[in-house]
C-alpha cells in the first residue's frame, strides 16, 4: 500500500498488486489471485455510500506497467498499528464503551459482506483501518472473499492464526484436493477472537496457538485428526474473560444471573464455539447483546480483578507476546466522500504524486507468504500490560505471528 495525492490534492491510498510474488507462488495457485482481485473490485464497486460506512471505499482501478492498482480511500493506519502507536505514546487504556462501539462497527461491515453473498475469511487487526482518532473503523483487503451460496470451497485462504477451525481444517478430500465447509459464522469466530484480545490483552487463545502448532508439526491432515483440541475457550480463559469484563462493568456478585459481564462473556464464548452451528446464526443476534451492553449501566470496579493465571497449558516453546493496551480515542470528523461519488479516471495523475509508504507507521511484517492480493501486513509491538488491568497470560503467541508451511495444492474458491 502507498499513500498518494490525486490531481485535486485529495489523499488516497494505492494498492499495487505484487505480480512478481504471485508468479513465484505455488504453481497450482498461480492465476487464482486474478480471480480474487476481480471479485474484490466487483464487490467494492457495487457499494453505495451507506454500505461503505464501515467498508473501505474504492475510487478507481487500472494497471500501471502491467501491475494492477486500486485507488482507495486513505485512512490513518490499521488497528494493530494504531494501538501500538497509542501505547508508545503512553495513552490510557481504551474505554469499555469504545470496545463495544468498535465491535458494532466491525459487525456492520460484516453485515454488508454477508448480505452481498460473501464470507470475508480474513478478519484481523491488520485488515481493519482506522482514522487518526480511532473513532471510525473500516474493513479492508477483500482478496479472501468467498461466495457462501455453496457449502464447499476448495481454497485455503486467510491467516491461520485468526481463522475459525473449519477454514483451516478440511471437511473432506475430493478428487480435486481438500474441501472446506466455510460460511458466515467463520467471520463471527474471528470477531470473537478480536473481542477476546481487546478485553483480556491476550494475543491469542490457547486453541489458536495449538492450531498453529499442529499445522506446523503435522500439516492439515494431522491437525484435522485433532479437531477436538481446537476452537473454544478453556476454563481459565473463560474466567479471565469474565473478570476482565467485570473490570469495566457491574461485578457479577451485584446482579442476579451474572449481569452484563456474564451476558458479554457468554456471547464471546459462543462466537468462539468449535462447531459453527453453536455460534450465533446472524448479526442481529450479536448486535442485540452489544446494544444491551451499551444501554446498561456500566461502572468501573474500584480495583482491578485478581488475574487468573493459566498454568496447565503445555509448553510449546513460544516466545511470550502481549497486545498493546487500548487507547482512549477522541471523536473524529466525518470523512467527506462526496467528490468521489463516481470513480476518477486520473490514475496517472495520482501515481505521479505517490509518495511515502502508507499509514505513516511502519512496523515489521508478520506474514511472509503473499495473500491473494499480495499485500504485506503488520503486527503490533510487544510490551507489558498496564497495571490496572487483569494481567494477561504470559505464555502466548501473537495472533498474526504464526508462520506455517504452504497449504496443500487446491483449486479456486
Amino acid at each position: 500500500m502507498w499513500a498518494a495525492t490525486d490531481a485535486a490534492g485529495y489523499p488516497v491510498a494505492l494498492k499495487l498488486i505484487n505480480t512478481l510474488a504471485m508468479e513465484q507462488a505455488d504453481p497450482s495457485l498461480q492465476g487464482h489471485w486474478r480471480a480474487h482481485l476481480e471479485r474484490e473490485i466487483a464487490f467494492l464497486s457495487r457499494l453505495d455510500s451507506e454500505q461503505s460506512r464501515h467498508i473501505v471505499t474504492l475510487f478507481d482501478h487500472g494497471q500501471i506497467d502491467g501491475r494492477p492498482v486500486l485507488v482507495m480511500e486513505q485512512l490513518f493506519a490499521n488497528l494493530g498499528q494504531w494501538l501500538a502507536q497509542k501505547r508508545q505514546d503512553g495513552a490510557p487504556p481504551l474505554e469499555f464503551e469504545r470496545i463495544l462501539d468498535w465491535a458494532g462497527q466491525i459487525l456492520s461491515g460484516l453485515e454488508v459482506i454477508h448480505n452481498a453473498g460473501f464470507v470475508y475469511r480474513d478478519l484481523k487487526f491488520s485488515n481493519i483501518l482506522v482514522d487518526q482518532d480511532g473513532a471510525l473503523l473500516k474493513l479492508a483487503d477483500f482478496g479472501s472473499l468467498k461466495r457462501h451460496d455453496g457449502d464447499i470451497t476448495r481454497s485455503f485462504i486467510g491467516t491461520p492464526a485468526t481463522m475459525a477451525p473449519e477454514q483451516v481444517l478440511p471437511a473432506a478430500t475430493g478428487s480435486q484436493g481438500y474441501e472446506y465447509a466455510v460460511g458466515p459464522r467463520a467471520d463471527y469466530y474471528a470477531l470473537g477472537l478480536l473481542l477476546f484480545t481487546l478485553l483480556t490483552d491476550q494475543p491469542a487463545t490457547a486453541a489458536q496457538r495449538r492450531l498453529g502448532q499442529l499445522l506446523a508439526q503435522h500439516g492439515q491432515e494431522g491437525a484435522a485428526q485433532r479437531r477436538e483440541e481446537l476452537g473454544e475457550l478453556n476454563d481459565q480463559e473463560r474466567e479471565l474473560l469474565q473478570r476482565s469484563i467485570e473490570f469495566w462493568t457491574i461485578p457479577v456478585s451485584t446482579q442476579p444471573g451474572g449481569g452484563t459481564a456474564t451476558l458479554l462473556a457468554n456471547l464471546i464464548t459462543r462466537l468462539l464455539a468449535r462447531d459453527p452451528d453453536d455460534r450465533p446464526g446472524n448479526a442481529m443476534e450479536i448486535r442485540a447483546v452489544l446494544d444491551t451492553m451499551r444501554a446498561g449501566q456500566l461502572t468501573a470496579c474500584s480495583r482491578a480483578p485478581k488475574p487468573v493465571p493459566i498454568t496447565d497449558e503445555p509448553d510449546w516453546d513460544i516466545s511470550p507476546l502481549t497486545l498493546p493496551p487500548h487507547p482512549r480515542p477522541r471523536r473524529s470528523a466525518t470523512i467527506n466522500r462526496s467528490r468521489y461519488s463516481r470513480p476518477t479516471k486520473t490514475l496517472i495523475g495520482i501515481l505521479a504524486l505517490a509518495g511515502a509508504l502508507a499509514w505513516a507507521i511502519v512496523l515489521r511484517p508478520f506474514d511472509k507468504s503473499p495473500s491473494p492480493a499480495a499485500l504485506e501486513s503488520t503486527t503490533t509491538a510487544a510490551t507489558q500490560p498496564p497495571p490496572n488491568r487483569p494481567e494477561p497470560v504470559t505464555e502466548a503467541l501473537s495472533v498474526d505471528d504464526v508462520l506455517l508451511p504452504a497449504p496443500e495444492p487446491s483449486s479456486p474458491a
